[in-house]
């Protein structure tokens, strides 16, 4: 294969594997990079974000500096190349990687003295054409006061809006361009409210770091929530109890994780990933508490006091037996204090568990999604409170699952009317296999309940009883 001549000032890479060869482009007037990978006489140019991952993948080994990958101009400067970039190279997950930028911004921040304290220096307002993203980062996070987590969201919504075939000025931003933008990612790509909501957040953030007044823009209308179908306690059981792989701790982990999800109702899987040990409290008598780390709302903590089955009990998949049994199995020295660690002994993550647990969960309910684990715990207990107390409780369940508003709550009291008029029971006693005197035994019981039909001691002049799944409710007939 004829090799084009080698340009001057790049490096050169090649592997006998794939016969190929990787221009790197320096502009270092502009900070930026601009990667050409020669294959079959074909030249691809490939965007400096995502050169880490192309690179593994075509088996070269070249490590880049942050200031290389990272530190790009706000308003894509290299476009002046000329050279059509290929879409398929800037999807959104994988325009900044989670902790970089952040881990970037903290050595580049430089610090002044003022009346003897350290403040950082950087502008509090960002220059139109002369800022990077590691500026909008800092300004962000210092002077906008966002988490860190929304800020590197908004980074890659900003990155896939100046890239997208309309692409948005981040350079000169206006009105009239964002809804050009706005208008052919609704009419031809179906995007819907959550998407264009995503997109207008990210960009008045980098309007705020301007100091441009926020325009009169208004995404599509928000649709109507509605609840997709839960499955009832029995399917709730298989899924909790379901043969997930031929490691026997590998399924142990999917088991307790899939129960804890679904008796405390934690929003997945980023509130279990963010479990340590040091939240889980258990006294000598079973009882204890937990503390949950909400990482949507900025970290913050919330406590709950669960049952001892699900906190304590040895009969049950409890967190003392997890803790006690199962995760010494695996512990090393990259586990740290965290909960739930994969078989390798390093902590699970939360793209690679979430799509663990769409995938694991459609073996036993074909719709399953990890989130519906929350919406069945939420059920759940609206069911328990009226089993309980004969009225449904959303005080008490906002209080478990941690929302700030009530009415969060009082939306699930109407599906929860509909699941209790089909399984009058206690939804969480029974996934546990834990009954009261008040619920029923008879159903998956070796004696049934004792009707008068049954014994036969029913008179044809008297007016006999029927019983049904409910002991408490009676029919007469």
């Amino acid at each position: 294969m004829l090799l084009p001549k080698q340009p001057k000032g790049c490096i050169q890479v090649i592997t006998p594997l794939f016969r190929s060869l990787l221009f790197i482009f320096y502009f270092q007037e502009k900070k930026g990079v601009i990667f050409i990978y020669y294959n079959n006489d074909n030249l691809h140019l490939i965007d400096f974000n995502d050169i880490t991952n192309f690179i593994n993948d075509k088996g070269f080994n070249l490590p880049l500096s942050d200031h290389q990958t990272y530190d790009d101009w706000i308003g894509c400067e290299h476009k002046k190349c000329n050279i059509k970039m290929e879409k398929s190279w800037y999807p959104v997950k994988h325009q900044f990687e989670p902790g970089l930028v952040q881990d970037m911004a903290k050595k580049r921040c430089n610090t002044k003295d003022i009346f003897g304290v350290k403040y950082p220096d950087f502008p509090q307002r960002l220059i139109p054409g002369q800022s990077t993203f590691t500026d909008l980062y800092r300004n962000a996070i210092e002077v906008q006061h966002l988490g860190i987590k929304t800020v590197e969201k908004h980074l890659c919504y900003l990155r896939f809006m100046e890239m997208h075939k309309i692409s948005v000025d981040l350079k000169n931003p206006n009105l009239e361009n964002f809804r050009q933008h706005t208008w052919y990612r609704i009419k031809y790509e179906n995007a819907g409210y959550a998407a264009i909501r995503h997109e207008w957040d990210a960009l008045k953030m980098l309007l705020r770091a301007y100091e441009i007044p926020l325009w009169n823009f208004k995404p599509p209308r928000k649709p109507e929530p509605h609840l997709r179908l839960l499955p009832f306690p029995n399917t709730v059981y298989q899924i909790m109890h379901y043969k997930y792989s031929n490691d026997l701790y590998e399924t142990k982990l999917y088991q307790y994780i899939f129960t804890i999800g679904f008796t405390i109702g934690m929003r997945p899987p980023s509130e279990l990933c963010a479990l340590t040990i040091d939240d889980i409290q258990i006294n000598g008598d079973g009882t204890g508490g937990i503390e949950i780390t909400e990482v949507k709302k900025r970290n913050k903590k919330h406590t709950i006091l669960p049952r001892k089955e699900i906190l304590s009990c040895p009969r049950h998949k409890s967190f003392k037996n997890w803790i006690d049994h199962w995760r010494p199995k695996v512990e090393n020295q990259y586990s740290g204090n965290t909960l739930f660690l994969w078989p390798s002994g390093k902590p699970v993550t939360v793209r690679l568990l979430g799509h663990r647990l769409s995938v694991l969960g459609k073996q036993v309910w074909p719709t399953f999604r990890p989130y519906d684990m929350r919406h069945w715990c939420a059920i759940a207990r609206l069911i328990e409170t009226k089993v309980e107390n004969d009225k449904f409780d959303e005080f008490e369940v906002c209080s478990w699952l941690g929302h700030t508003d009530p009415k969060t709550t009082m939306a699930y009291i109407q599906y929860a009317k509909m699941y209790y008029l089909q399984a009058p029971y206690n939804w969480i006693n029974r996934i546990l296999k834990f009954r009261t005197p008040r619920e029923d035994n008879s159903i998956n019981s070796r004696k049934p309940l004792k009707t008068p039909v049954s014994t036969g001691n029913n008179r044809s002049s008297e007016i006999w009883e029927h019983w049904d799944l409910n002991p408490d409710r009676r029919v007469s007939s």
